[in-house]
């Protein structure tokens, strides 16, 4: 997900789409393509359900991928991998729920030719609050970045600084 700023507002966009049930090892090797095709892209790995052990995994087969691109004098890949506790202060539920109005306003949009967008959407159409926790992987994960502290649009090129047309004059004491 790769986010902007559009119209005085945050823009969202769902760049690929990657889903499964994959081992450690195939999960990293997803992982490493994603981060070779997105070259700035920062991961965020969730702490829970193993994603420490990931995490250092992760790190660990990105250091052996460099050290080998180095050798052939290929570009590295980026260290912004950040583990994260996922805040309790809002339900799975209630994250997803909140993904509604990004979408209908068109501030959540889907890169036309990402992957997996077939699997995203059935989710997030097929999402039923009531009974939740079934095959909502994908919109989780994308939830989660809506909210997360971290994820900002980047600063505009260029800030006008607009003053008051007519300044009222600072109060003073006659003595």
């Amino acid at each position: 997900m790769s986010v902007e700023s559009y119209n005085e507002n945050v823009r969202y966009i769902v760049q690929d789409v990657l889903f499964g049930v994959w081992s450690e090892e195939n999960t990293i090797k997803h992982i490493l393509e994603l981060k070779s095709q997105y070259k700035t892209a920062k991961t965020y790995i969730e702490s829970e359900g193993g994603g420490l052990i990931l995490h250092r995994l992760l790190l660990s087969e990105l250091a052996k991928f460099n050290q080998k691109a180095k050798e052939q004098g290929l570009e590295l890949l980026s260290e912004d991998i950040f583990c994260y506790t996922p805040s309790r202060k809002i339900s799975k539920v209630d994250k997803i729920k909140a993904m509604r109005p990004f979408y209908n306003t068109g501030l959540l949009v889907f890169n036309h030719n990402a992957r997996g967008l077939e699997q995203f959407k059935k989710e997030l159409f097929s999402f039923n609050p009531d009974k939740p926790f079934r095959k909502d992987d994908c919109i989780d994960a994308c939830a989660s970045a809506l909210i997360h502290s971290d994820v900002k649009a980047p600063l505009s090129e260029s800030i006008e600084c607009v003053l008051p047309r007519h300044r009222k004059k600072a109060r003073s004491w006659r003595i």
